[in-house]
């Protein structure tokens, strides 16, 4: 895990999530390889589009995603994890249970 890209809260770590809906893969992304879900996909998943029709189709409601994007964080102050994700992608069949098989979170 690894500081989040902004520092609106205090002690959180974070993982940034991308779910391929076309392989239905889940990827926990390496920040020291990938800062931004963009840079990872187009390095290790092979997408084609230019940074703003990333931004439109995969963040907004503009065409048919092809990626389930999201940060997993942790909050230690209350020691919580958090999924933090576009309420779309949150709405998803398949985001959780992919993250529940692949996880292991809150064993003591």
């Amino acid at each position: 895990m690894s500081a989040p890209l902004s520092r609106q809260y205090a002690q959180v770590d974070a993982v940034k999530l991308v779910y391929d809906l076309k392989t239905s893969m889940l990827y926990y992304i390496n920040n020291r390889k990938s800062s931004f879900h963009y840079d990872f996909c187009t390095k290790y998943l092979a997408y084609e589009g230019d940074l703003s029709e990333f931004n439109s189709v995969e963040y907004g409601h503009k065409g048919s995603r092809r990626f389930l994007l999201a940060n997993l964080n942790y909050y230690h102050a209350s020691d919580v994890y958090s999924l933090v994700a576009h309420p779309q992608n949150l709405k998803s069949v398949r985001i959780k249970p992919a993250l529940s098989r692949s996880v292991l979170l809150g064993i003591k």
